[in-house]
């Protein structure tokens, strides 16, 4: 977990997410 969180920061995981979000939608 915490490689991930070294690698990902919480703005690119954000934006990953919202683009997940619209390409669901």
């Amino acid at each position: 977990a915490d490689i991930l969180t070294k690698v990902v920061t919480r703005t690119e995981f954000e934006h990953y997410l919202n683009l997940v979000s619209i390409l669901h939608i």
